[in-house]
């Protein structure tokens, strides 16, 4: 169901043809915040799985970790500047509006290259011993 949800969205993402029209910010971020939810959803799962009380099923964990990395691959296509909808002090609600922070435009290469985890993604392993 979850990789379903991560293919749906990033096949919004695709670029358009030049006869077609970007889509309207406010489906982006609907958009974007299905694609927030499925990550927080899997992430959920993992954490269930590693608390105390939780049994690790390594496939499992692996296909919701995979899920999250494809996902965040596709997260900074999600900001195009259309959506940078920043107004101080403005009323917003939290099912339609965006609360990104304006900084994600203004450095956008930075946001990019941290969404996508690139100085992250070298295996290394933990430091921390796990009780499972």
């Amino acid at each position: 169901m979850t990789s379903a949800i991560a293919v749906m969205t990033i096949g919004l993402l695709a670029s358009p043809t030049h006869a077609q029209e970007l889509p309207a910010a406010k489906d982006t971020i609907f958009a974007r915040k299905i694609l927030m939810g499925a990550i927080d959803m899997n992430m959920d799962e993992i954490e269930t799985m590693l608390a105390p009380e939780g049994k690790l099923e390594l496939a499992d964990a692996q296909e919701h970790a995979e899920t999250i990395s494809t996902m965040l691959m596709a997260f900074p296509h999600m900001f195009p500047p259309a959506t940078n909808q920043w107004k101080q002090g403005a009323d917003r609600d939290p099912a339609t509006d965006t609360f990104a922070s304006p900084e994600v435009w203004t450095n956008f290469a930075d946001f990019a290259r941290d969404g996508r985890f690139k100085d992250r993604m070298e295996c290394q392993p933990c430091q921390t011993p796990r009780r499972f």
